[in-house]
C-alpha cells in the first residue's frame, strides 16, 4: 500500500516536507545475497520542480539480531546512499537486539549513526541518525535530483541463522523538500472552465473565457511578483500576483471575449501564458526561480465541426484502426482474462456524443470450451486519468447463435477526450465454470461505432497570391490567379481527412465543384489547395469559396463531411503619381526629378508604363558609360519600405529620328536631341499590391535634365 503524508517539522523556522511511504509487508530473506527491495513511488508534483533540496529516509523493520542486515536507498536517477551496514559488526557479530525504527537525516546530531547503537529495549535502534558514511556518502548526494519516480530501499540479511532470523520491512518512507509550481490555463465557453480544455472550436458570437490557476504543490514558499505573469494576448494576469505558501492556489478568469471579434478573429488563435515564481525560503531563496508556461487554442469557425459516427475497426494486432481489417485472424480470450484493442493517440480533442446514451459495438464472436454461454464485459477507456472508462456494458450470450452480435455500451453524457490521449476497447471474459471457457473474437467485421461531435472540421478557408505566394487574409486584390487553401482537421489525424472539394460563386470567379490537392500535413491537419482564375472587373466584387472536407475510408455515402466558406474581395488598382524635383531651375543647372507611383486601390498591378514629353529647353545628362536603364535609377519600395518585386526595363527615346533609338550623349555627357522618353510596361515577378492589405508599395525613378 502506498500512502501520502504531509508532515510539519519545526526546526529554526517552519518547514513543510512531503513524505511518501510504502507500508506493504516485505520479507527480508535470511542469508540471501539478493535481499529484498521496497519501492516508494514519489509522484510528480508541479509542472516544474527545483529538484531535491533536502532528503530524509525512515525505516520500520522487524528483524531479530539486527546486526545481520544492511540497508541502502537508491534514487530514481540511480544515486545510492548507505543508511546502515550490519550495526555492531565488526568487531563482533553485530548487535543482537531486535528491530529498527529510525529516521536518517544528514542534520542529525554530529557523529551519530547506527553503527554503535544496540539498546536493550525493543526496538533496539530507534531515533534519528546520520547515514552510515556521512562524510563520503551523505543523503545530500540526492540534492538537485528530481524527486519524482521510484525510490528503492534495498535490505540484505548477510548471516545464516538456520532460518530463524528472517525479518520483514513494515514501512519505508522518504521525506523530501523541494520547490514546485503548477500553472494551468484553460479555455471554455463557461466562466468556471469546469471542462478544463486547452483548445475549443466555437462559432462567431460565442462568449469565450480564459481561466488561469497557479498552485504551489511543493514544500517551499514562492512569490509571484508583478510583471512575472504574462500572456502574449496582453490579457491582465495581475490577479495571480502574490505569495504562495505550500499548498496555496489562486485562480482568475478573463473574459468574456466574443468569438469573431478583435481578440478572437475568424480562424485559429493560439496564445501562450507564462509565470515566473521566485523562492521565498531558506532552502529556495529569491535568487532562484521556476518558470512554466501554458498554451490555449481557440478556433473560430463559421460552421461548427461535423457530427456523425466514427467507425473504429478491430485488427489482428490489437489495434483500433480507422481502416477496416479484412484478414482471417482471431483473438482468443481465456476465462478470467481480458484483451485490449488500442487506438493510437488522438491528434486533436474528440467529443464523444452522449445524447443517445449509447455507443454501438459490433462483434463477430465464437466460443471454445465447455458450454455455449459466455459472460463478458466491454469497456471503452480513455488514457486520460480524469476520464477513464467512458462507456461500458455487461453481456451474457449463447454462442454461436449468430456470428455477429450488435451490442450497445452505456455512456453517461458527452465526454471530451483530449489530444494525445488513447482509446482502449477492453473485452473481459467473466465466464466461470469447469475447464477454460474461452471467447473468440474475429476482428474482420468487428467495430466500435463512436458517435462524435468533432468528426471532421474545415478549420479555415483562405487565399494565396500565386505570384508572390504570400497569405492574403480574407480580403485580396484583383489577381488573375489565386490559390484557395483550406486547413481541415480530424481528431484521428490528418490522414483521416481523405479528400476535399471547392466551389466558388459570385463576382468574376464562379466555378463548379473542383477537387482540391493535399499540399501539407501536420499532426491533425491536412491542407488542401486549388487554383482559381479570376477575370478582370471594373468594380470591386466578392467571390465566396465553399470548401467541403471528407473523412475516412468508407464508401462516399458513409463518409462524414464538413463545409466552411471564405470570401475573396476582387478589386481594381488605383495608381497615383507624385513627381518632384531637386535643384533650382536656371540655365546650366542640373535637376534631378523623382517619380513615385503608389497603389491605393483594392486590386493590384504587375505592369506600369511611364512616359514624358521632354521640354525643348533641356538635355538628358549621362556622366559615365550607361547601363541599359541609364540615366534612370530605380528604388523599389521607397519611401514606404514595402518592395513590389518589380524591376526597371530599358528606356525608349524619341526625336526626329526613328521612334526608338539608343541614348547617345555628346562629349559633355548630355543628349539634347531627346523629345520624349518612356519606360514600356514594367513586367516581371512582382506586383504593386493594394493598399488594403499591406503598406503602400512604391518605386522611384530619377531623371537628370538640364
Amino acid at each position: 500500500m502506498i500512502s501520502l503524508i504531509t508532515i510539519l517539522l519545526f526546526p529554526a523556522e517552519r518547514v513543510f516536507a512531503s513524505t511518501q511511504c510504502n507500508t506493504t509487508l516485505t520479507v527480508i530473506p535470511n542469508n540471501n545475497a539478493g535481499g529484498a527491495d521496497v519501492v516508494v513511488t514519489y509522484p510528480q508534483e508541479g509542472d516544474v520542480s527545483s529538484g531535491v533540496l533536502d532528503f530524509n529516509a525512515s525505516v520500520d523493520i522487524t528483524h531479530p539480531y539486527v546486526g545481520d542486515i544492511d540497508g541502502n536507498v537508491t534514487s530514481p536517477s540511480a544515486t545510492s546512499v548507505q543508511l546502515f551496514d550490519r550495526p555492531g559488526y565488526p568487531p563482533n557479530w553485530g548487535c543482537t537486539g531486535n528491530n529498527i525504527q529510525a529516521m536518517f537525516d544528514d542534520e542529525a546530531a554530529s557523529g551519530t549513526n547506527v553503527e554503535a547503537i544496540c539498546a536493550g529495549a525493543t526496538p533496539t535502534i530507534s531515533g534519528t541518525y546520520q547515514p552510515q558514511n556521512i562524510g563520503s556518502n551523505p543523503l545530500g548526494d540526492f540534492d538537485g535530483t528530481q524527486p519524482a519516480g521510484d525510490w528503492t530501499f534495498h535490505y540484505t540479511d548477510n548471516r545464516n541463522s538456520a532460518g530463524f532470523d528472517t525479518g520483514w520491512s513494515n514501512q519505508a518512507c522518504v521525506t523530501i523538500q523541494h520547490a514546485a509550481v503548477t500553472f494551468d490555463k484553460w479555455v471554455s465557453t463557461n466562466a468556471t472552465c469546469s471542462d478544463t480544455l486547452d483548445s475549443i472550436i466555437v462559432t462567431p458570437g460565442t462568449n469565450v473565457y480564459y481561466c488561469y490557476t497557479v498552485s504551489n504543490p511543493g514544500t517551499e514558499q514562492l512569490v509571484l511578483d508583478t510583471g512575472n505573469a504574462t500572456d502574449d494576448q496582453g490579457l491582465d494576469l495581475s490577479g495571480l500576483v502574490g505569495t504562495y505558501a505550500p499548498g496555496a492556489s489562486t485562480t482568475i478568469v478573463s473574459g468574456p471575449y466574443v468569438a469573431g471579434g478583435v481578440q478572437l478573429p475568424i480562424g485559429t488563435t493560439t496564445n501562450i501564458a507564462q509565470v515566473t515564481m521566485t523562492g521565498d525560503s531558506a532552502l529556495f531563496p529569491n535568487t532562484q526561480s521556476l518558470v512554466t508556461s501554458e498554451t490555449a487554442t481557440v478556433l473560430v469557425s463559421n460552421a461548427p465541426p461535423a457530427s456523425g459516427n466514427k467507425p473504429l475497426y478491430l485488427d489482428n494486432a490489437n489495434n483500433l484502426s480507422r481502416i477496416a481489417y479484412v484478414g482471417g485472424a482471431t483473438a482468443t480470450i481465456d476465462e478470467g482474462a481480458a484483451v485490449d484493442w488500442v487506438l493510437p493517440a488522438l491528434s486533436a480533442p474528440l467529443t464523444v456524443d452522449g445524447t443517445t446514451g449509447q455507443v454501438p459495438v459490433t462483434l463477430v464472436l465464437d466460443e471454445l470450451g465447455n458450454g455455449s454461454t459466455r459472460n463478458f464485459t466491454i469497456s471503452l477507456i480513455s488514457s486520460d486519468a480524469g476520464i477513464g472508462t467512458f462507456a461500458s456494458g455487461s453481456f451474457s450470450v449463447a454462442l454461436p447463435l449468430t456470428p455477429t452480435y450488435n451490442l450497445a455500451l452505456t455512456t453517461p453524457g458527452d465526454k471530451v477526450l483530449p489530444d494525445t490521449s488513447t482509446i482502449t476497447l477492453r473485452i473481459d471474459n467473466t465466464t466461470t465454470g469447469s475447464s477454460n471457457r474461452r471467447v473468440i473474437v474475429t476482428p474482420n467485421g468487428s467495430q466500435v461505432t463512436l458517435p462524435s461531435n468533432t468528426v471532421v472540421n474545415v478549420d479555415s478557408v483562405y487565399f494565396y497570391d500565386t505570384v508572390l505566394a504570400k497569405a492574403v487574409p480574407g480580403a485580396a486584390a484583383g489577381q488573375p490567379n489565386v490559390y484557395v487553401r483550406a486547413d481541415i482537421s480530424d481528431p484521428f489525424g490528418w490522414a483521416d481527412v481523405t479528400s476535399a472539394t471547392v466551389a466558388m460563386t459570385g463576382g468574376p470567379c464562379s466555378i463548379g465543384a473542383a477537387t482540391m490537392t493535399s499540399v501539407a500535413t501536420t499532426v491533425s491537419i491536412n491542407t488542401f489547395q486549388s487554383d482559381v482564375t479570376v477575370t478582370t472587373v471594373g468594380n470591386p466584387a466578392t467571390c465566396t469559396a465553399s470548401v467541403t472536407g471528407y473523412e475516412g475510408y468508407e464508401v462516399p455515402a458513409s463518409q462524414v463531411t464538413h463545409t466552411n466558406t471564405g470570401d475573396l474581395l476582387v478589386g481594381t488598382p488605383s495608381l497615383t503619381m507624385l513627381r518632384s524635383v531637386a535643384g533650382v531651375s536656371k540655365p546650366g543647372q542640373t535637376l534631378t526629378f523623382s517619380t513615385t507611383v503608389t497603389n491605393s486601390g483594392s486590386g493590384y498591378t504587375n505592369s506600369i508604363s511611364l512616359a514624358e514629353n521632354v521640354s525643348p529647353y533641356v538635355a538628358f545628362n549621362l556622366t559615365a558609360l550607361p547601363p541599359s536603364t541609364a540615366p534612370f535609377t530605380f528604388s523599389d519600395g521607397t519611401p514606404c519600405g514595402n518592395a513590389s518585386g518589380l524591376s526597371l526595363s530599358a528606356p525608349q527615346y524619341a526625336n526626329n529620328r526613328p521612334p526608338t533609338y539608343a541614348y547617345v550623349p555628346g562629349v559633355t555627357g548630355f543628349d539634347g536631341t531627346i523629345t520624349a522618353w518612356r519606360h514600356p510596361a514594367v513586367p516581371g515577378a512582382g506586383e504593386v499590391d493594394d493598399g488594403a492589405t499591406e503598406l503602400l508599395p512604391t518605386y522611384d525613378e530619377l531623371e537628370n535634365e538640364t
